[in-house]
């Protein structure tokens, strides 16, 4: 990463990020064209809330947003079972992958109005 980040700009970027996602369809994080526009190239797994968390040196449960508000981590729930997350990257079609993005949305937007 080449900046660090506040708590509202990881999630403000990965909301872009994930309207895109939902908007193209694309197979993989990394060919959002946002990461330049960021100054945010090798951004950590891709997220924004990872790179978050690791600048601060804490466990995801500690400081990023997602565990925080949902009780659990982003790729596995409760129950040890999928999130959108995990199903987006299992996702075998672009209308799947469509889909499973616009969840991921819905919950980041559930993060930033609390």
């Amino acid at each position: 990463m080449t900046r660090e980040l506040t708590r509202d700009e990881a999630l403000s970027i990965t909301l872009e990020l994930w309207q895109w996602l939902a908007k193209t369809g694309e197979t993989s994080k990394s060919s959002w064209p946002g990461w330049k526009e960021h100054n945010l190239k090798g951004c950590t797994s891709d997220c924004t809330l990872c790179e978050y968390k690791i600048q601060y040196g804490q466990y995801c449960s500690e400081i990023c947003p997602y565990p925080i508000h949902f009780g659990h981590n982003c790729l596995t729930d409760s129950n040890y079972k999928d999130t959108p997350l995990t199903r987006w990257f299992k996702a075998e079609t672009k209308l799947s992958r469509q889909y499973w993005a616009r969840q991921c949305v819905k919950q980041i937007k559930e993060i930033i109005n609390g």
